[in-house]
């Protein structure tokens, strides 16, 4: 039973005692009135403004901690796509320069010229194929990660900072992935270059 609700019996009560020609109210009317609300009021709490309050605060409470639900989770969804992205990228990379420089070198072994100059693109081929196993190791571990994530130790704390270990973890290694495309297209280059030179040089 609301305020409003309560107010409205007494106004009720007062009219229907004036109309009866009352002018006093006794005490035992008046007792029995409240006793009847109270009756009223306990037989159905959520409607006392006490219990309207609770219940709008309670609701006010859980819209807010289902948008902060929602928000952590498309953040995390995000997280995961933009990783899956850069290790996607990675991989294109470091495994293009290596099918190219394979390629190159095939080339360059269907002359006996040319076959000298192979060597030099050993070291750009060693490079690319390991940034494609640095990759390979990075995409394990996140899987490893976003397990550690959704445990039940993730509640207390514990999965969370496994996670996050290993998601500084997968961070460096994809940074030495892309250090070993940086040092492989270098050395790839120089060889190029130097092939170019050489050729100049025996050129009639």
């Amino acid at each position: 039973m609301t305020t409003k609700e309560v107010v409205t019996i007494i106004r009720q009560k007062i009219s229907e005692a004036e109309q009866t020609g009352a002018t006093e109210v006794l005490l035992s009317s008046l007792r029995t009135l409240i006793d009847q609300i109270d009756r009223d009021t306990s037989a159905d709490p959520s409607k006392t403004p006490f219990g309207l309050l609770f219940t709008a605060s309670h609701e006010i409470r859980l819209a807010k901690y289902r948008v902060r639900v929602d928000f952590s989770l498309e953040q995390f969804k995000a997280v995961i796509a933009v990783g899956q992205i850069a290790l996607k990228s990675m991989f294109l990379i470091n495994g293009g320069a290596a099918i190219a420089v394979l390629a190159f070198v095939g080339h360059l072994a269907t002359s006996v010229n040319t076959m000298h100059a192979i060597r030099p693109f050993a070291f750009p081929l060693g490079c690319f194929v390991a940034g494609l196993l640095l990759v390979t190791i990075a995409s394990g571990l996140t899987y490893i990660a976003q397990r550690a994530f959704v445990t039940k130790g993730a509640i207390k704390g514990k999965g969370r900072r496994i996670g996050n270990q290993l998601n500084a973890l997968i961070v460096g290694i994809c940074l030495l992935s892309v250090v070993a495309f940086a040092v492989g297209s270098w050395f790839a280059y120089v060889a190029l270059a130097n092939l170019e030179c050489a050729a100049h040089m025996h050129a009639p």
